[in-house]
């Protein structure tokens, strides 16, 4: 029997404040710098900021609550992880897809693989919604599915030399006060031949209009200070930092929102021609492990 274990860290979702318009009450268009001394040393989490992140931790199951941009991104991320993962089927002829051990970064309430999520989050408030949400739903916990919530970092595990067939970080990096040391610490999890995802907004004027000033001072669909513009990153530091640590990107797709079906779709990174037209805001990365690494 092969045990599926997705680990995800809710350490590194930290919330920041996000100044979107320059002259309204109580928003300012520079975001204060984090200072280094409020980070544990050889980490990128924030502690003081994960518990702003727990305050919607009862809010993660509710597809129509305050995280619902989640629960509807979630089909299109999946689809594409699935995808790509295909390719280490290759590699390993016993395993199912399911099979393979994966480790998700920052999975909060367990929503981006829904049945095969085992989560390690820093937020014991997320943690606890997991579990009941277990509870809830036997075939979670039949004598298969191997499924388990656990307080820990990355750092934890690659002290504990933990490796894993996939690393998935979904909306995560735009959060943590380091991009750099972060993607080193969680594909330090990656086994030779496996496979990183990263998914997050880039920085340009086209992701604060649509991830911060509409969803969070429009239309109110996000809670406001969910995102800071500051901390967003660009595809090429991703791709330049994973090729630093052995890795080869395989592909850079957009994620792009329909409002009107309401629904997540990937797209290529060029659109009609154009060149990086498809990742101007969400696009999420897929690179995988060198064998000799």
């Amino acid at each position: 029997m092969m045990a599926i274990t997705i680990y995800s860290l809710n350490s590194n979702r930290v919330i920041g404040r996000f100044a979107a318009f320059q002259h309204c009450p109580g928003i300012s268009l520079y975001s204060k710098p984090y200072s280094q001394s409020s980070t544990k040393k050889d980490s990128s989490i924030l502690p003081e900021e994960v518990s702003k992140f727990s305050a919607l931790s009862s809010e993660w199951w509710d597809p129509e609550g305050p995280l619902k941009t989640l629960h509807q991104l979630n089909p299109a991320r999946v689809s594409y992880i699935n995808k790509w993962s295909q390719l280490l089927r290759a590699n390993y002829r016993n395993k199912t897809l399911c099979g393979l051990e994966i480790l998700d970064v920052g999975c909060g309430g367990g929503l981006l693989l829904g049945s095969s999520v085992t989560g390690i989050d820093a937020s014991e408030e997320s943690i606890k919604i997991a579990q009941m949400h277990l509870k809830k739903d036997p075939m979670l916990t039949s004598e298969e599915s191997m499924i388990q919530y656990k307080c820990t970092t990355a750092e934890n595990l690659a002290e504990a030399k933990k490796k894993f067939d996939v690393v998935v970080s979904s909306e995560v990096i735009e959060h943590v006060v380091d991009p750099r040391q972060f993607i080193e610490s969680i594909t330090s999890l990656v086994k030779p031949g496996g496979m990183v995802f990263i998914s997050t907004i880039n920085k340009t004027p086209i992701a604060a209009l649509v991830d911060v000033i509409i969803p969070e001072y429009v239309l109110s669909i996000v809670p406001k200070g969910t995102h800071n513009y500051n901390m967003f990153v660009k595809p090429e530091l991703i791709r330049n930092v994973l090729n630093d640590l052995k890795f080869q990107t395989l592909d850079t797709s957009g994620l792009i929102y329909n409002p009107l079906s309401q629904v997540w779709s990937v797209v290529e990174s060029d659109v009609f021609g154009i060149p990086n037209a498809g990742i101007q805001a969400n696009y999420i990365v897929c690179a995988q492990k060198r064998i000799d690494s």
